[in-house]
């Protein structure tokens, strides 16, 4: 079985890992408070909260660890890239790219990208996780972005293809991970 988003086709297991992709930190947003507000947590005393559907946490711009893992992001993106260049096409399905997208209201969200095309200047891919607040670019969920290499601030290789298994880079899942625990 078969989904089709923004035209291209996905398998099942792509499907899997745009799910996974929202539950794993569909809405950081610096510069500010979140754009809407964000539920109490759940019963069981998690940080992760549903806001439109998606679990979500929120950071602030002031968050060093944070900027910590970004920078640990981007120092690694160009061996990363060249490693997602090699892989045949059907295996990119375990990577994303997470973007650092203006927004209409002059913050920056972090969202996820499944990337179809991804050079030393330039990253294009499609939105995977909803954004919380209008991105600059007018996109939403299941389009098209192209964004400037720059303003990558995570990438990650699910490397046996499943989000339960190992994986590659995810530094900001990492940190939201040991923060707040698994989302799921």
């Amino acid at each position: 079985m078969s989904a089709i988003m923004g035209g291209a086709v996905m398998r099942p297991r792509s499907g899997i890992l745009v799910l996974v992709l929202v539950v794993l930190a569909a809405c950081e947003q610096q510069d500010g408070v979140p754009a809407r507000p964000v539920a109490a947590p759940g019963p069981d005393g998690s940080a992760w909260r549903m806001v439109d559907g998606s679990a979500t946490t929120a950071a602030g711009a002031a968050d060093a660890e944070l900027a910590t893992a970004i920078a640990r992001a981007r120092s690694t993106a160009d061996d990363a890239r060249r490693r997602w260049s090699a892989e045949p096409v059907a295996d990119r399905a375990g990577w994303a790219v997470k973007w650092a997208a203006p927004t209409t209201e002059g913050q920056v969200e972090h969202v996820w990208i499944r990337p179809t095309a991804w050079s030393r200047h330039r990253i294009e891919g499609w939105l995977a996780s909803p954004p919380q607040s209008p991105l600059a670019c007018g996109r939403a969920v299941g389009e098209l972005v192209s964004f400037p290499a720059e303003e990558l601030s995570d990438w990650v290789q699910f490397t046996d293809g499943t989000v339960e298994g190992p994986r590659q880079g995810g530094f900001t899942i990492e940190l939201f991970e040991q923060r707040h625990g698994s989302p799921g």
